[in-house]
């Protein structure tokens, strides 16, 4: 059986880290994905070699910036697939802030580009999407917020400030639209080691295998770093019938962080 046969997804940040490994995931199990991303030359190259392994997908480039790019590529999507039944709003980033972020050390440009991209884009996509979905009396969106909105390590707050209104957003909505048939969950990534990485200065000039060293003894109770897999596995969950009973819900996919204590964990590892 598969999960996501016949479904239609629109995966933003479809071309790299957990956008692609979504969209892998998601064809494997029967969806057509629409794998949106600035960066199109690499979204063609993960919708073609799904093509090339008998999955359904194309690629558009979209600056979720602008609200009309977003608009055009939903109408697009809908006009080729007739729906849209999933949105997986995962694009976001820190772009320009590497490490910078604590009180004084951005000016409001800076913040309003940050929230920019990771609450009005994901905004723009929820405003096209959910009337179609309202009209077939079904939908499954899965937006995405940091581990660090809530629990923060370090202070970046344009970037966890708006990742904390996606995790607002995502409970109006599961209220609002639970009556079309519509789930709305969020998924907070722990420490995944994927190409947003390259945002972060190493401190120290620390090499960074031994900077992902110290992260997860210090953070993460599995001990080791996330992979894009584990995020498309829960992705597949929450866009699924498996999950048909579940919105307005929070999933951590972190290796047990926050809640539980690495340092109880493994009290025997030196730090």
């Amino acid at each position: 059986m598969l999960y996501l046969e016949n479904r239609v997804a629109i995966v933003t940040g479809g071309a790299k880290g957990m956008g692609e490994a979504i969209c892998r995931k998601f064809a494997s199990e029967g969806c057509t994905v629409v794998v949106n991303d600035l960066d199109l030359e690499t979204a063609r190259k993960v919708a073609d070699e799904i093509t090339a392994q008998g999955g359904s997908a194309i690629a558009n480039k979209v600056d979720q910036t602008i609200q009309a790019d977003v608009i055009a590529s939903v109408e697009d999507t809908v006009s080729r697939y007739g729906k849209v039944d999933i949105l997986i709003n995962n694009a976001g980033g820190v772009a320009g802030m590497h490490g910078r972020g604590a009180l004084g050390t951005f000016d409001m440009d800076e913040f309003e580009r940050i929230t920019d991209i990771n609450m009005r884009g994901p905004l723009y996509y929820l405003t096209a999407v959910v009337p179609h979905m309202k009209k077939a009396m079904y939908g499954k969106i899965v937006n995405f917020s940091s581990i660090g909105a809530m629990n923060p390590v370090v202070s970046v707050i344009p970037y966890h400030a708006s990742k904390g209104a996606i995790e607002a957003m995502t409970r109006n909505l599961a209220f609002e639209l639970s009556t079309y048939n519509i789930n709305v969950n969020v998924i907070i990534p722990g420490n995944i080691r994927t190409p947003f990485w390259g945002n972060v200065v190493f401190p120290d000039g620390m090499d960074e295998e031994e900077f992902f060293r110290q992260t997860v003894v210090r953070q993460v109770p599995i001990q080791r770093m996330g992979t894009s897999e584990d995020i498309a596995g829960a992705a597949l969950f929450l866009s699924s019938g498996m999950s048909d009973f579940v919105t307005g819900q929070k999933i951590w996919v972190a290796g047990g962080s926050p809640d539980v204590n690495p340092v109880t964990v493994r009290y025997d590892v030196n730090i």
